[in-house]
């Protein structure tokens, strides 16, 4: 709850942004909370048109500060986005207090990268990204790192 008593948050990252996942992050919003997604609906990967407000579109690409074509898609070119990206990956470079992204270590090597690693991050949406296998380095990948020692 917060101070308004209403439940809810009010800014939200969708770091999917396909099928329901858009429709699922705004329904957590409080009124005239806002949130930002990965993929435009430009690019067909989501359509959400009941929803109470647009989400904010970015893509890592802006970083560039060049305008850029994807999908059908373009886009824009932004200082601004330039600008940001520039600061933040020099704060991220002076050992910024972060907690590290948990690691998952793949057995194999090189040799089970493509049967194992691609199988897990797959193609397509996430709902189907599903692996039917037993052992535990298959569980699907949520927030970690999968890494292959050489």
């Amino acid at each position: 709850m917060n101070m308004t008593g209403s439940t809810g948050i009010h800014y939200a990252y969708d770091c999917i942004s396909e099928g329901s996942s858009v429709e699922k992050v705004a329904s957590i919003l409080v009124d005239g909370g806002q949130s930002a997604v990965v993929r435009s609906r430009a690019g067909r990967a989501w359509s959400a048109d009941q929803l109470k407000v647009e989400p904010i579109y970015g893509a890592v690409w802006e970083g560039l500060g060049e305008e850029i074509q994807y999908q059908g898609f373009t886009v824009r070119k932004s200082a601004a986005a330039r600008d940001f990206a520039v600061k933040f990956y020099r704060w991220l470079s002076t050992g910024a207090s972060i907690k590290p992204v948990p690691i998952r270590l793949m057995p194999g090597g090189l040799d089970r990268v493509v049967n194992d690693g691609f199988l897990l991050l797959g193609a397509g949406r996430m709902e189907e990204r599903q692996v039917d296998r037993s052992e535990e380095w298959m569980r699907p990948v949520s927030a970690e790192k999968l890494v292959y020692r050489l």
